[in-house]
């Protein structure tokens, strides 16, 4: 069920305003009904899509399915970002509007519990890990996670060195693929399974891959099943690599993986 149930408790408290006063009270706002709102994330790396110089027609198609997906993720993480403006039922119909493809907007105090929601519900996820710091990345930074095909982005929020909980934004692969130039020839994937397969390539040899530690030490490489081979690429969301890969010859067969980078 679609609620937007923006009650004084979420406009006064989900989102917090930029220029509050003293760690105490900015404190007591977060935890009680008081307007705040955060302004410091780690600006993410941004990718230069003009630099394609010659490749063959397999990486162009890659590059164009790709770009129109990653074009709206860097959108959404400027949003979350930068939302900076006192929370409205405006605001929050504009966010929708843009990001249709979001399905909900949730907030939680440090201890986890729901201070406020508007969108989709989605009683199941676990929002638990995005609780705890990343010891590999600013306390500040967006963090992200991923549950049942369900890809979470959310900002931390402090008062000086006091976690106060997280805003978070949660959306599945399925409703922002419809938006790709070429949805056919992509995977997405993640350390935690395959969350997009399009029609034209089989997902399946990509699932259960150490993605976390091949993100980690290379941005892209290949990988060989037999006669099949994967061009992939790595892009962080928040803290969380997310896995686009095209077949590099669509029409072979194969299995039995090895590794090339």
């Amino acid at each position: 069920m679609v609620v937007y149930r923006l009650v004084p408790c979420l406009l006064l408290a989900v989102f917090l305003v930029a220029g509050c006063g003293p760690n105490q009270t900015v404190k007591n706002a977060w935890k009680g009904t008081k307007s705040l709102w955060y302004g410091y994330v780690n600006t993410p790396a941004s990718i230069n899509y003009g630099d394609a110089g010659k490749m063959p027609a397999y990486e162009a198609r890659f590059a164009e399915a790709f770009m129109s997906v990653d074009t709206r993720l860097q959108a959404l993480e400027r949003v979350m970002r930068n939302a900076d403006k006192p929370p409205t039922p405006q605001w929050l119909h504009a966010f929708f509007a843009q990001f249709p493809w979001v399905d909900g907007i949730i907030g939680l105090n440090e201890a986890g519990g729901v201070v406020g929601q508007a969108g989709i519900e989605k009683p199941g996820l676990d929002f638990g890990p995005l609780l705890e710091a990343d010891p590999k990345q600013n306390i500040r930074a967006l963090r992200g996670h991923v549950q049942d095909s369900e890809f979470i982005l959310a900002v931390p929020l402090y008062a000086d060195a006091d976690f106060l909980g997280v805003v978070a934004a949660y959306f599945n692969m399925n409703s922002l693929m419809r938006y790709s130039d070429d949805s056919d020839c992509l995977i997405i994937t993640s350390p935690d399974g395959v969350l997009w397969s399009g029609r034209d390539i089989p997902g399946d040899p990509l699932n259960g891959r150490d993605w976390a530690g091949l993100a980690a030490s290379s941005s892209s490489g290949t990988l060989s099943f037999g006669t099949e081979s994967y061009l992939w690429a790595s892009r962080f969301l928040g803290n969380y690599p997310l896995i686009f890969a095209t077949l590099k010859s669509p029409d072979s067969p194969g299995r039995n993986a090895k590794t090339e980078r």
